[in-house]
């Protein structure tokens, strides 16, 4: 994308050494100044990783880095009018948006995401009055590029099905985890209590098979399972 921009010589003389001008934006790095043309200017910091990034989740959405200060080295900082060559030095010409990006997700469906992105600004191109005649005006441009930069992640491979492992268990359950229910093969057969104590006997005797190197897990595991069969029993007590 590219727009002109015509001038005459005097014109671009003004453009060059005036310390202002409704044309330019002044950007400060490390105390010195870039001039940039407001339309070169970039005007947002973030890109979406995806093209329907939620504008509320900052997780979907990446900085646009700029590369002012790893290029300051050929970048010209001072604007610099050069009267017997007609030419304006220090005046950015074009800007540079890169994207990196790579397919993630299903293999069967795709997803682009952005991984990467960056802006560069480049003065390559002078601007130079070359025509004879001062008072006619001629056309300078100005080119905003965008690069899209595949980055395959498959090792110049082909793709492969990556099934997740199976979570590991917190804890493993004992082998007798459903007694006293399991014990021998006939039904249940119901018992009456008189008392309370009977039913606290009951449970007495029922925790008193297990060892008391149990952990306390276990413990605890077993008196959550008996609770439900001590509510019966004294539910039975009380009719």
């Amino acid at each position: 994308m590219s727009c002109l921009l015509r001038l005459t010589r005097e014109e671009l003389k003004t453009f060059c050494t005036n310390a202002t001008h409704p044309f330019l934006y002044k950007q400060t790095i490390r105390k010195k100044s870039l001039f940039i043309p407001v339309w070169l200017r970039q005007h947002f910091d973030f890109v979406g990783i995806f093209g329907n990034a939620d504008p509320s989740d900052t997780t979907q959405w990446l900085p646009l880095y700029s590369r002012l200060e790893n290029n300051n080295d050929t970048l010209i900082f001072e604007r610099n009018w050069i009267d017997v060559e007609s030419r304006c030095d220090g005046i950015v010409t074009r800007t540079h948006y890169k994207f990196l990006w790579t397919h993630v997700g299903s293999v069967d469906n795709p997803q682009a995401k952005i991984i990467s992105s960056y802006v560069e600004y480049d003065q390559s191109a002078p601007m130079q009055y070359v025509i004879v005649s001062p008072q006619e005006q001629i056309s300078f441009p100005f080119v905003t590029t965008v690069t899209w930069i595949y980055a395959d992640q498959s090792g110049g491979g082909t793709r492969k099905m990556l099934m997740k492992k199976p979570p590991k268990l917190l804890f493993s359950l004992p082998p007798d985890i459903f007694y006293p229910f399991s014990i021998g093969s006939g039904g249940y057969k119901r018992q009456d209590f008189s008392t309370s104590t009977d039913i606290v006997n009951v449970a007495t005797s029922v925790t008193s098979n297990y060892s008391c190197g149990s952990s306390f897990m276990s413990f605890l595991y077993y008196g959550l399972l008996l609770l439900p069969l001590t509510l019966h029993l004294l539910i039975i007590s009380i009719n």
